[in-house]
């Protein structure tokens, strides 16, 4: 016999945020049994998700699940925030490699004059040596 997770029937009551009969849950959740709703409604009961009503066999929220709904909600909107600010470093730091990038060719071009005026400069330096070798 079928039961459905716990997570499906607090989503179903999340969802619609009120009062739920099992007949509603029963022509929800068509083709599960009495039993296969009402072991996950039992056990949110018994984790004080769920609170039974006046009417028989009819539940809703407790105010624990809507204090975890609402906290939940802030989580999600902490990690969206969170999310939002990598998005917004990571466009900072595409921009500034793409900077990088550009000026790559300029800077490659400058360490190669320099390594050019380096070796020019120390062949002056070592033909001055040689002179002066050569005039002793």
């Amino acid at each position: 016999m079928p039961t459905l997770p716990d997570q499906i029937i607090f989503d179903y009551f999340r969802e619609n945020n009120r009062e739920i009969t099992i007949t509603e849950l029963s022509t929800h959740f068509d083709g599960i049994s009495f039993e296969g709703i009402l072991k996950p409604i039992n056990s949110l009961i018994y984790q004080g998700y769920l609170e039974e009503t006046n009417e028989s066999l009819c539940w809703r929220l407790s105010e624990k699940a809507k204090q975890a709904i609402k906290e939940g909600a802030e989580t999600k909107k902490q990690e969206l925030a969170h999310k939002a600010r990598e998005v917004e470093k990571t466009k900072i730091d595409l921009e500034i490699a793409k900077k990088m990038l550009k000026e790559y060719p300029t800077t490659k071009r400058m360490a190669r004059y320099g390594f050019i005026i380096a070796i020019i400069l120390a062949a002056i330096e070592l033909l001055r040596y040689l002179n002066e070798l050569t005039s002793e």
